[in-house]
């Protein structure tokens, strides 16, 4: 057994003869990017358990300074991961996961021949295999690569992780295709098969999965480990994006639509703004806009994410005196379970394009209703009042007065 202090750079713990110990030691530049950084470590004492002085029989290797760097941006690799085979699941389905990775930091992740995707089995599931949907990515997965490292609580054992005792842990050995993998939105997928046993399928059990590579997050993943924190507790305070949780939760997937903040129900131009909020996560690359309706009134001028489960809408090109209403396109969107949207949408989906100075409060058709004193109307009514008066006159009896 043994412990370092982060604090006073000191480790404690036991040697047998010939044996010896290694450090690894990192911490935060004080330069900027571009910056070259040189650094010295320095063994300044080794004291025994009865506290006399270690006898090294080397002392030519206390010191050593690693060559020269310059500061870069850090990667930062994500992981993500979403069930794919759609209806239900029972225990005896096999269920296809895909891993979506991907690095979102400043700087390149290079490889240092340890990528490994590791996840945890639901209890009474069974892996069955991994397919590389593109080989010739930055990323391959392949079945050869993969095995079962051990078993939580028993073979494995990591502090913090208590809930997943008794779980096997499966282990998948990655290539890094070229020897990097560059910033960007590039997204590298594979899929991994298991049957899904009784706990998946009834969904209390989820997959919990982590990219370890060279990148932070798994240095700070391997550094709470190394000073004995409770795992779950650090990924709870400390979110880490090469950490996942796949849960099938088998509830149907709904959209609430509502106008934008500031939006109207009329335009007095020929555009408009929806917000979208789904009642789960869903996969981003299963909404686009192919998948809104405007009914051939309007186009789409913009589909954002704003969050997790919240888009904007923006349209434009509404046709003047005309309602535009928004629906979505049936079993086209799907959420993390592969639960497809069963409902067009929910809430207030229209708006109205009026004209500037016009309004169909009075009109029929389409029309402006006719009122007050205003051209051909006028005249028409003057005609008529004249005629009216010259009738009167003609009729009256002619009364002779004789002097």
């Amino acid at each position: 057994m043994s412990f370092f202090d982060a604090n006073t750079l000191t480790w404690d713990g036991e040697l047998a003869g010939g044996e010896c110990v290694s450090l690894g030691l990192s911490g935060n530049e004080t330069g900027g990017i571009g910056d070259e950084v040189t650094s010295t470590v320095s063994i300044v004492s080794a004291t025994q358990v009865n506290d006399t002085v270690n006898s090294d029989t080397n002392p030519g290797n206390e010191q050593v300074t690693p060559a020269p760097y310059t500061i870069v941006g850090l990667p930062d690799i994500k992981a993500e991961s979403y069930i794919v085979t759609t209806g239900s699941i029972a225990a005896v389905t096999e269920v296809e996961c895909q891993i979506d990775v991907s690095n979102t930091g400043a700087g390149t992740y290079f490889d240092n021949d340890f990528n490994i995707f590791a996840f945890t089995l639901p209890e009474g599931a069974s892996f069955t295999g991994v397919t590389d949907l593109d080989p010739s990515d930055g990323i391959d997965a392949d079945n050869d690569n993969c095995f079962p490292a051990g078993v939580l609580g028993d073979t494995i054992n990591l502090p913090g992780l208590g809930s997943y005792t008794g779980r096997t842990v499966i282990v998948c050995q990655l290539g890094i295709v070229g020897g990097s993998i560059p910033i960007g939105d590039t997204v590298y997928p594979f899929r991994i098969k298991v049957v899904a046993g009784v706990a998946m399928a009834a969904g209390t059990a989820d997959v919990f999965g982590i990219f370890e590579g060279n990148d932070p997050g798994t240095f700070e993943l391997f550094s709470a480990i190394a000073t004995g924190q409770n795992l779950e507790e650090t990924i709870e305070n400390n979110p880490n994006d090469n950490i996942f949780r796949l849960t099938y939760d088998p509830s149907s997937l709904q959209a609430t639509v509502a106008r934008c903040a500031g939006q109207g129900a009329i335009a007095t131009d020929c555009a408009g703004c929806f917000t979208i909020t789904f009642n789960k996560k869903i996969v981003a690359s299963s909404f686009g806009d192919d998948d809104v309706n405007l009914g051939g009134n309007g186009t789409v001028d913009s589909l954002t994410q704003l969050d997790d489960t919240t888009w904007e809408l923006r349209v434009k090109n509404i046709t003047p005196g005309a309602t535009l209403e928004f629906l979505l396109c049936l079993n086209q969107i799907q959420d993390y379970s592969a639960q497809q949207n069963s409902t067009q949408v929910l809430g207030i989906n229209t708006i109205r394009y009026e004209v500037a100075g016009t309004s169909d409060a009075n009109s029929a058709s389409g029309t402006l209703a006719a009122t007050g004193s205003n051209g051909t109307t006028s005249l028409f009514a003057a005609g008529l009042l004249l005629v009216g008066l010259a009738m009167a006159f003609a009729s009256r009896k002619k009364v002779s007065v004789e002097i």
